[in-house]
């Protein structure tokens, strides 16, 4: 019998690897043809789905060889969507935790221009509390709290705040 024909392997463009790489590069490439992933994230997914260190590693060197996976480009693109929905501070954090480099994240903020934070603070008070009374209290504190989770900085949310209520009641 052939070794070729003994079901552990395959050959795949001329090159001779094990099944359980070959899948790995078909979900690698299943993965990425849905979304873009970090590599950290895409790491997670062949991990997950019960592929060994080896196969994962030579899936992720794979597509990376091939232009899918860039985590410049993921990062770049992550900003550029979120940049007018969340605080910088917020994508800087969500970016790390998907495994991006700190100074990946810096280059692609750099590349992508700045934005202008209190306005975001703005358009998400008024959604969040803008029919609520923006002098009570217990609403103001809620406010920041909500806020400050978000990412904001308190004394730009408080300024914010400030100026919301000088308009409202000038």
């Amino acid at each position: 019998m052939d070794e070729m024909d003994c079901g552990n392997q395959s050959e795949l463009k001329g090159e001779l690897i094990s099944e359980e790489t070959a899948r790995a590069r078909r979900k690698a490439l299943a993965v990425l043809s849905v979304t873009d992933k970090s590599e950290h994230d895409l790491r997670d997914r062949l991990k997950r789905a019960g592929f060994g260190s080896e196969a994962e590693e030579d899936a992720v060197q794979y597509v990376k060889r091939y232009g899918y996976l860039d985590d410049r480009r993921f990062a770049e693109h992550y900003i550029d969507v979120m940049q007018n929905k969340k605080s910088r501070k917020k994508i800087e954090f969500e970016l790390l935790n998907r495994g991006i480099d700190r100074s990946l994240i810096e280059e692609a903020f750099s590349c992508a221009g700045e934005t202008d934070e209190k306005e975001l603070i703005r358009k998400t008070l008024l959604k969040k509390f803008g029919r609520q009374d923006l002098t009570d209290e217990n609403v103001r504190r809620k406010a920041v709290q909500s806020l400050g989770r978000q990412g904001f900085g308190v004394s730009d949310i408080l300024s914010v705040l400030d100026t919301i209520l000088e308009k409202r009641y000038i």
